[in-house]
């Protein structure tokens, strides 16, 4: 069975499941224990058989890695790790390729041939790109909490770069999406000189540790 946030803030518990993030995990030679202090609930967006999307709290302290407690609806528990980074993106993508993006007019981007009623960029245009992990913002907002919608504008800390076609482009805005939770948008200038086609786009963060680059995605350009 699938579960779902019903809506903002963002629950901690979906369909008996819990998430906790933070903690420490030690084995005395015949079991293991868990330590919550200093550990949090986490936010949750969906919780399925296979498959839980949580949002990572603001407030955790960063850690390599940090223990996650899964908590399931019969009351049985498992532990796993994950590493966290400041900010690290990661570009949404449309049928496993495409990048999650509008046009300067709000039009979905995209070759409608292979995505129907998209629309390529034009050259020279902005185009808005929306990712995750995008870390702390300024002025910060709720863990699990939409961005207000309107509202003022909410600014990463972290400087991204974008590259099209492995063409640095203009950033003109990073920030969170206002209406979501945990959306960042990044609204890019597509290159004057940009080739027409399907065209590469990555992102990659310039205050903070080499390589943190996005997944390569693919946009519309014409």
């Amino acid at each position: 069975q699938e579960y779902f946030a019903p809506s903002e803030p963002l629950p901690v518990q979906l369909g008996g499941l819990a998430l906790r993030i933070g903690g420490k995990l030690s084995f005395d030679n015949t079991n293991w224990s868990y330590d919550s202090t200093g550990s949090m609930l986490v936010p949750l967006l969906y919780a399925g058989p296979t498959q839980i999307n949580f949002q990572v709290p603001y407030e955790v302290t960063l850690s390599d890695p940090v223990i996650l407690q899964l908590e399931l609806p019969d009351g049985s528990k498992t532990w796993g790790e994950a590493g966290l980074s400041p900010a690290f993106p990661g570009v949404f993508e449309i049928n496993n390729y495409l990048a999650a993006a509008l046009n300067q007019d709000n039009t979905r981007n995209g070759d409608p041939s292979i995505l129907p009623g998209s629309v390529p960029a034009k050259k020279g245009s902005i185009l808005q790109l929306f990712l995750t992990g995008a870390g702390l913002t300024m002025p910060p907002v709720g863990t699990g909490d939409a961005v207000p919608l309107p509202g003022p504008l909410l600014f990463t800390n972290a400087q991204p770069i974008v590259y099209i076609a492995r063409e640095s482009a203009a950033v003109q805005f990073s920030g969170m999406a206002p209406g979501f939770v945990g959306v960042w948008q990044i609204n890019v200038q597509i290159p004057p000189d940009a080739a027409s086609g399907i065209l590469p786009i990555q992102v990659a963060i310039l205050n903070s540790a080499p390589g943190t680059f996005s997944n390569t995605a693919y946009i519309a350009v014409q």
